[in-house]
């Protein structure tokens, strides 16, 4: 039996923790804004005086999601979905595809999509972490206001 399954609810964070005892999770430090700062007199020489209109920055983050099922089967079944990294211009930075295990006996289940770097574009404005199904339904998407500075 293959159950509906759901984002419920999801956080962008610093870090997050799971209690080895009682299985709660802590959420640390949730971002809700990302300041950009591009200075182009640092990129690579070859890089320099070109439109840079992507560019990676080191920073370490985590999206952290609630899956919810149906039925609380007996059964494991596979928890596949898509997740994408938007700007405000709609432009897709990042995509990737996840394949995990929803384990049995549980309802729900509790990812963690750990980040050490992320792709900007150099518009400023509302970027979305976007969970699609594999047909590319949109089933939730998460807000992070970017600004971005860029400095010749």
């Amino acid at each position: 039996m293959n159950n509906k399954k759901t984002p419920i609810w999801s956080v962008l964070s610093k870090s997050v923790t799971v209690g080895s005892l009682d299985n709660l999770l802590s959420v640390f430090n949730i971002i809700e804004e990302i300041q950009v700062d591009l200075d182009k007199s640092k990129l690579p020489v070859e890089a320099r005086g070109k439109n840079v209109n992507k560019f990676g920055l080191g920073i370490d983050l985590v999206l952290t999601v609630l899956w919810e099922r149906e039925v609380n089967d007996l059964i494991e079944e596979s928890l596949e979905y898509k997740l994408k990294f938007v700007d405000p211009l709609g432009v897709e930075l990042i995509s990737q595809e996840i394949k995990e295990i929803f384990p049995s006996k549980k309802r729900r289940k509790r990812m963690m999509h750990n980040m050490n770097s992320l792709v900007f574009s150099e518009a400023s404005g509302r970027y979305y972490f976007k969970i699609l199904s594999m047909k590319g339904e949109e089933l939730m998407s998460t807000p992070v206001d970017v600004k971005v500075t860029i400095k010749d």
